[in-house]
This record gives C-alpha cells, structure tokens and sequence, in this order.
C-alpha cells in the first residue's frame, strides 16, 4: 500500500499496488513465465465482526474466525460458509479483506498518470497487454539475471456492459444462443450451482462474464449491443497490465512468442479486444488487431477509442524479415463496413523500441492495421569514379636549313638540330 498525495482520490490517497509473479520450479530454478501489475485506489475501512449487513442477513454470524467475518446459510441443505463484509455486499468493493479492515475500492481521479519501478530477480518476458493510456516500459539489466523494470502510464476509462434479464424478457436471437447451457452458444455459464446447467432456462440462474481479449467474448458483446441500445452501463477507469498465457499467443508468430525477452505491449480502452499481440495477416502485410466496445458512454456521449502498441524493433523486423535499416510505419483504423475512421495517430522509432498508438476513433466493431515498410537498400555497388582521360596533343612539323642541307622535324613541340635554323 502506497500514499501518493500528489493523486488525491475521493476516499484518500492510499493506492494498494498488487504485482503478481508466477511460473515453474524446475532443475533448481525458477522460471518466470506470468507477471502481472495493477494498481487500485483504496481507502482503509473497519470491517468488524457483526450481523447488520446486508450479506449476513439472518445467517449465523461467527464473528472470531479470521479477517472480516464469516457467514453460514444452506443450499440444499448443506451449510455453505464464506468470508462476508460489513462494509458491502459486494465482493469486489473489498479488494483484500484483512484484519478485520476493508481495502475498499474507488475510482481514479481524472488524468492519473502513475510511474511504477520494479526490482526484480528475473525479467519478464513474452507478451504484455492491459489497461493503461500512453504507456512506456523499459528493462534495465543488474547483476546477474536480475532486472529493473520502469512503467509509466496513465489509467484508462473502459466502457462496461453489465446485464441481467429474465429469460422471457429475452429476444428470441439471445434465447437461441444461450439456450443449450445458459452460456453463450454452448460456453461455460458461470453458474452459481453447477447443476442449474440441467435445468431449463427459464428458472436457472446463469452468469455469462468472458474474458475480455476472447474471441467468444467478443461475438457476445456485439450480440448484445443492439438490444442495450449500443450503450455501456458504467465507465471504469484501470491500470492494469499482465502477460499473455500461451493458450493467448496459439496461432502468433514466433516472433512473439519469444520467451527469451520481453517482445511487447499493447493496451486499449476497448471492452472486447483480440487475444494475444497483433495479427500479422501476410496478404496485405499488415499488423490487425481487433476492438469492440458499446457506441456511447453511459451518460450518452460517444466512446472514443484508444490504441496503444510498444514492440520492440526486432521483433518487427522478424516478423517482416527486415534488415536493419530504419522502418518507416503507418496506422488506419477500418470500420466492419470498410470504412477508415478519422484518428490521431503516431508512429515513432527510438531505443529500440518501436511505438504506434492511434486515439479518437469510435466503435462498435474497428480493425486497427499497422502497416511497415522498409527502404529498399541497393545492393549494386557505386560506379567507381575513372580517370580523367588527357586528349593527346596534336605533333607539328617544321623545315630546317644548313646550307643547303634541309630536314624536317615532327613533334609536339619540334625543334631544330644543332646547327641548324629554322626555315620560314
């Protein structure tokens, strides 16, 4: 938990910063193969033993038995327990839970831009991606295999659709697709009870929440979007970050997938995005990445797009077959339609590091594509310059006398023998 006084927040200044490292112990070492940061506002709340919330109802309360306090209810008349808050019936208001205090959420103020540096034993590697504005990385090496990582970035808002519907209230294209098991065309439903899978739709109880840089999360948003009005239901500003699972990168090209550094980064305030790094799509040579996210806001305005792409230099040289020599990079952002939204974009080359981001283009469903080429560099040796070629002088005869002895001479520059004059 930080103070950052300098980012004020309407429950203090206090921000809990939760870095997360993973992977596998094998021959004696640890290999880092999951990394991820968020950062949340949070103010500090006494969360004390008791039976007045909401979420505890009339269940039996047990009041000195950890952190918070724990409630015990029946679901088929089985006693079921779990950790409770008095501060909120809602899990997520409470990011940690401990000692009997709340680490209650709040909203960023408006702008944050946050700067985070890590020490760690190794780096981190593969394929980044989350939710942040403008951001930059950096890996700095230390002794050995450790590393320092810098971040900097700003938070996002992103557009979030949340929906809850009786069933008949469904139209019949939503029924069809949830019909066979309460998810989205046959999914996992996320259902409380597993055994609501086998119940008919109209009394179970399922709870549909993909992953947002999921394929299937993706078709279930843009199913859903006409029948909300195109319109998200809150706007939540995040810093988060985390690497790509490998089931994230199946398809990517090896470029990518490099597990020896860290290759990328990219962030979007879309609320469904492609899984994994860009597409590289061969017929066209262009990178794709696909967004989706309701037409407006939730107060009604409309929902400007943000795009932001960190590559290293020599993954985009691989994944093109590039020489060295300087890139030159474009980005357009296609509507479903075919149609290019207007966006202010940039593209810039320093460090090593390549950085494209393209903001201000609007939704539901665009393309973003960037495009590199390179200069074509001649392989024909220059000319080497010749000699300048002296024309030859011109030879001159002239007549000389001795008496009557006459000869003639030949040269460029003639002369007389000795002894003799030259005739006029």
């Amino acid at each position: 938990m930080w103070s950052i006084p300098s980012q004020p927040h309407v429950g203090g200044t206090n921000y809990l910063v939760q870095v997360s490292a993973s992977g596998d112990f094998r021959n004696s070492a640890f290999s880092l193969n999951g990394f991820s940061i968020e950062v949340v506002p949070i103010e500090l709340v006494a969360d004390e033993p008791g039976c007045q919330s909401e979420i505890a109802g009339s269940y039996d309360c047990e009041a000195d038995e950890g952190p918070g306090f724990y409630v015990t209810h029946e679901i088929d008349g089985e006693p079921v327990r779990g950790l409770a808050s008095r501060v909120s019936s809602s899990d997520n208001d409470c990011i940690v839970l401990a000692e009997r205090q709340c680490a209650k959420r709040h909203a960023f103020p408006a702008g944050a831009r946050l700067y985070l540096t890590l020490r760690m034993s190794q780096s981190p590697t593969g394929w980044f991606h989350g939710r942040v504005y403008k951001p930059s990385i950096s890996v700095t090496p230390l002794a050995g295999s450790a590393v320092v990582v810098d971040v900097v970035a700003s938070t996002v808002k992103t557009p979030v659709l949340a929906v809850a519907r009786a069933w008949s209230d469904l139209p019949g294209s939503l029924q069809d697709v949830y019909r066979a098991t309460g998810g989205f065309k046959g999914a996992d439903p996320g259902t409380r009870r597993r055994e609501e899978i086998n119940l008919g739709p109209e009394i179970r109880n399922a709870i549909s929440s993909p992953s947002p840089s999921s394929d299937v999360g993706m078709e279930e948003l843009l199913a859903w979007l006409p029948h909300v009005g195109d319109r998200a239901t809150a706007d939540i500003a995040r810093w988060t970050i985390r690497s790509l699972a490998d089931s994230e990168l199946s398809g990517a090209s090896q470029c990518f997938t490099d597990r020896s550094q860290l290759n990328g980064l990219v962030t979007t305030n879309a609320t469904q995005y492609s899984g994994g790094p860009p597409k590289f799509d061969r017929a066209s040579g262009s990178l794709d990445y696909r967004v989706a996210a309701p037409h407006y806001t939730s107060g009604g305005n409309l929902v400007v797009g943000t795009y932001d792409l960190v590559m290293r230099s020599s993954v985009a040289r691989c994944v093109y077959g590039f020489s060295n020599a300087p890139l030159n990079a474009s980005i357009s952002v296609v509507e479903s339609d075919g149609q290019t939204t207007v966006a202010t974009k940039s593209v810039s080359e320093r460090d090593g590091w390549i950085r494209i981001a393209a903001y201000g283009f609007g939704f539901s469903s665009p393309t973003i594509k960037v495009q590199l080429t390179q200069d074509k560099v001649s392989t024909t040796p220059p000319n080497k310059p010749s000699k300048a070629k002296v024309p030859a002088s011109k030879k001159r005869t002239i007549v000389c006398r001795k008496g009557r002895v006459v000869r003639t001479v030949s040269a460029v520059n003639p002369v007389c023998p000795k002894g003799f004059t030259r005739a006029p």
